[in-house]
């Protein structure tokens, strides 16, 4: 081994080896300091990053579960207070509330279909014999997208 093999840093999310004085990964953003929990600007970083991971590429469904377990009680809370509030009569205060809970409902929903529909469309997506479970490595090469990633991308380019 060289020096200059002992002084990188290699991330932790995405194995691309770093300079010692980066604090974040040049290639995935990912912190590299383990300290960061008591900065709160790099804490932020962190949970951006990890949210930037998240939302990557086609959605994992782990990541559509959490949006239903999130959302999905949200909107039935708004739907009995929507009722509750047609129940005990229109007034302003309730009109507000009403106008106000029409809103959540509509961005609950929106999370839950657009989700829901980016990991129904991605898991039905025609492959081209490629295994997904290998596109998804940590191993790849770090100047390349893997081929699932570049054709989503592609796809998500085209419906905008």
């Amino acid at each position: 081994m060289t020096k200059t093999e002992d002084l990188t840093v290699v991330c932790l999310s995405c194995l691309t080896p770093n300079a010692p004085a980066d604090t974040e990964c040049r290639r995935c953003r990912a912190s590299l300091k383990s300290g960061s929990s008591l900065d709160p600007l790099q804490t932020i970083r962190d949970e951006g990053a990890l949210f930037r991971k998240a939302v990557d590429g086609p959605p994992k469904l782990i990541v559509v579960i959490g949006v239903w377990v999130l959302f999905g009680p949200w909107i039935l809370v708004i739907i009995a207070l929507e009722y509750w509030l047609i129940a005990i009569g229109p007034d302003l205060v309730g009109v507000i509330f009403m106008l106000a809970g029409a809103a959540l409902f509509i961005f609950a929903a929106k999370m839950l279909y657009s989700t829901t529909s980016k990991y129904l469309r991605a898991k039905n997506a025609p492959s081209t014999g490629d295994d997904d479970r290998a596109s998804d490595s940590p191993l790849r090469e770090s100047g390349r997208q893997p081929d699932g990633e570049k054709r989503w991308r592609q796809r998500v380019r085209r419906e905008r």
